[in-house]
């Protein structure tokens, strides 16, 4: 079975210690990592990914801050771009399983301890195919996601656009009552004044009543 992905290891670029590598072919091609960075040309800035292209392979490592360099051998056809994903993936599951042992372990040393995951990344990308699926079921997951959000927002604007309406309303039927409360004050003023009236005309009657007789009757003794 051909293998799009020959060899995925981790390289100490300090002393040039191949500190884990695994090879999922009976080839060894460690070796042509090694040759890489024993080239005293080779520079290799931290974060900064690179390839290099043989007439049959390519190689494409990235370095970390401590001068690990995480370097795969591919085929010339396999994608760059998820080559460097391998590598991300393999950087996170060494740094999780080996840490600070890599910066003092011997040649070879951490191997075995990396042997199960290497391979498991390799068989996971040496078809592109199933990486690519991946990927595209993280995007539909995202649509997904960002759909029920925009789904979520109109309902919640919606039900914005109802409590101002109700809002709106509201404040109608108040002005309304204020309105009736102001002419139900106006009519009670106009009762309370015509009582008042009637009141006092008839207090003025009474008042007549009893004294109009008085003042005859004084009047008629004085005659």
């Amino acid at each position: 079975m051909s293998r799009r992905i020959t060899f995925l290891g981790v390289i100490r670029f300090t002393d040039r210690v191949l500190v884990a590598g695994y090879s999922p072919s009976e080839a060894d091609d460690s070796l042509i990592i090694k040759e890489l960075m024993s080239n005293p040309d080779t520079f290799v800035e931290p974060r900064k990914r690179y390839s290099v292209e043989g007439r049959m392979f390519s190689i494409h490592f990235v370095a970390d801050d401590s001068n690990r360099i995480y370097s795969c051998v591919t085929d010339k056809e396999y994608p760059a771009r998820i080559a460097f994903t391998l590598l991300e993936e393999a950087q996170t599951k060494f740094l999780t399983k080996v840490g600070d042992k890599s910066l003092t372990a011997k040649e070879g040393g951490l191997s075995r301890t990396m042997k199960s995951s290497f391979s498991d990344l390799c068989i996971k990308y040496d078809d592109i195919r199933n990486v690519d699926r991946m990927a595209a079921d993280k995007v539909d997951v995202v649509k997904v996601t960002m759909q029920d959000n925009i789904q979520q927002m109109l309902a919640n604007e919606e039900r914005l656009d109802q409590i101002s309406e109700n809002a709106e309303n509201l404040n109608e039927q108040a002005k309304v009552f204020q309105n009736r409360s102001s002419a139900l004050r106006r009519q009670m003023r106009c009762k309370a004044i015509k009582m008042w009236f009637l009141l006092a005309l008839v207090v003025i009657i009474l008042l007549i009543i009893i004294i109009v007789p008085i003042a005859l009757h004084a009047k008629n003794n004085s005659d």
